[in-house]
């Protein structure tokens, strides 16, 4: 794969950008003494990796990655940032943007060419993937009949864009593990225990990747078998794949969920909570706010009920009757509007429950219920 992939590396400084091209010679790379050069060289060329240099007059790097992510052409392409700031207000300004991971000067040949292989590896797997599940929906299509009569193609976007909605949070979580890795390593604190905790969690987000995939590939299966999960068992590992980045956006959330074992899709219902407390996680980075995500189960009469609450300022009253709808998005242009869709046809369809959601004085109330017929108690 790499001496197919294109480099872009952007900084003001020709020994640097001579440096780079030495350490990435094994790809094709492009270079650009400024902001402005770059944005114009990625009009006319696929690029499949930029390399950008945060500190560079007229236009800085912070300012060349907002306009790159601005554009649908250039938005999925994965940056990284060079920069001689290790604090973390800098770190944090270049993921809150649109930044993938960022490497500090002076360069250091191994780190940089294992980041970069990195990040071409999964946008590559991605890309690879992302063809995988449009030719299995493709022949799920043509084999059966199950599909909702004019939903067959909007389902094939629900399912491309739910798999890359996934991928963000693993992704994210696994560059700020390695960014703790480091940080750890240049204070002398990185010891072999902290080592192997950390490669432990990076391995469980990629467990959780494979798993999503598998899953969401066989999707369209109808002979698909239940198997028994614990609900709180299954909450706090999707709590834990996010728990990074609400981490980092300081969201307490407080689990007080009890021990339930259920019969079901377990991957597919993971999705689903997933989906649900990110949603409150984006609701409340956007009004600015200390935030809590409460999540909670009750006995329901003939239901098990999972209940998930945040402080997010809710939904508009003139979306409550479309958050469910395809294509409607309560997040306006940034949404994808396939989230809460398909969340309610994991429950529904494969599950035979209930979604439901209201506003509360605080923020957004979702209850995912399961008949009680699909309910054990652990001893």
């Amino acid at each position: 794969m790499n001496h197919k992939s294109t480099i872009l590396v952007i900084d003001d400084t020709e020994s640097n950008l001579d440096m780079l091209m030495a350490i990435l010679k094994n790809y094709d790379v492009i270079p650009a003494l400024s902001g402005k050069e770059a944005l114009e060289i990625v009009k006319n060329e696929k690029i499949d990796l930029i390399l950008l240099d945060i500190m560079m007059p007229e236009m800085d790097g912070y300012e060349v990655c907002r306009r790159l992510k601005s554009e649908e052409a250039t938005r999925s392409i994965p940056v990284i940032f060079i920069t001689a700031k290790t604090d973390e207000e800098s770190i944090e300004l270049g993921y809150s943007i649109g930044g993938i991971d960022y490497v500090t000067k002076p360069f250091k040949p191994r780190e940089l060419l294992a980041r970069a292989k990195t990040q071409l590896d999964l946008k590559g797997y991605q890309e690879s993937l992302e063809a995988q599940v449009e030719s299995e929906i493709s022949q799920r299509l043509a084999q059966e009949k199950v599909l909702i009569q004019n939903a067959k193609l909007a389902e094939m976007g629900e399912m491309m864009g739910a798999i890359a909605h996934q991928w963000k949070q693993p992704i994210s979580a696994i560059s700020l593990f390695v960014m703790n890795l480091e940080s750890e390593a240049e204070q002398g604190k990185l010891s072999l225990d902290s080592l192997r905790e950390m490669a432990s969690k990076i391995n469980h987000q990629l467990l959780f990747l494979s798993e999503t995939i598998d899953d969401f590939r066989h999707f369209f299966k109808l002979d698909k078998g239940r198997v028994l999960f614990d609900l709180k068992d299954e909450v706090k590992r999707v709590i834990d794949i996010l728990a990074p980045q609400l981490l980092l956006h300081k969201i307490e959330v407080k689990c007080e969920i009890e021990n339930h074992l259920l019969e079901g899709y377990k991957n597919e219902f993971k999705q689903v909570v997933l989906n649900l407390i990110n949603n409150s996680k984006d609701a409340i980075i956007e009004h600015g706010i200390e935030g809590f995500i409460r999540l909670y189960s009750r006995v329901e009469g003939e239901f098990l009920a999972l209940y998930v609450e945040d402080n997010g300022g809710g939904i508009a009253p003139e979306m409550l009757d479309k958050i469910f709808t395809p294509h409607h998005s309560t997040k306006g242009e940034a949404g994808t509007g396939i989230g809460l869709s398909l969340a309610k046809k994991i429950i529904t369809e494969h599950h035979q429950g209930e979604i439901s959601f209201s506003n509360t004085d605080q923020g957004a109330l979702f209850r995912v219920a399961l008949p009680k017929s699909y309910r054990l108690f652990k001893e």
